[in-house]
């Protein structure tokens, strides 16, 4: 995406989207982390005081091919 359609994504996703919508595109966005790897994240993996997150497991999402 581009600066701009990220933009009016991200800010569509927290006017309009589920409660956590926005917080979950949004770290994806912008840390580059898989989707396995964010809801695999436990509290203990972030550092708010460094502003690190240590990505130490993945879930592995099962796909469906067609």
């Amino acid at each position: 995406m581009e600066k701009e359609e990220l933009a009016l994504f991200l800010k569509t996703a927290k006017e309009r989207g589920l409660e956590l919508d926005y917080l979950i595109f949004l770290i994806l966005s912008y840390t580059g982390i898989r989707v396995g790897e964010l809801v695999a994240l436990k509290w203990k993996d972030i550092d708010f005081v460094n502003q690190t997150i240590s990505i130490t497991k993945r879930i592995i999402i099962p796909t469906i091919i067609r």
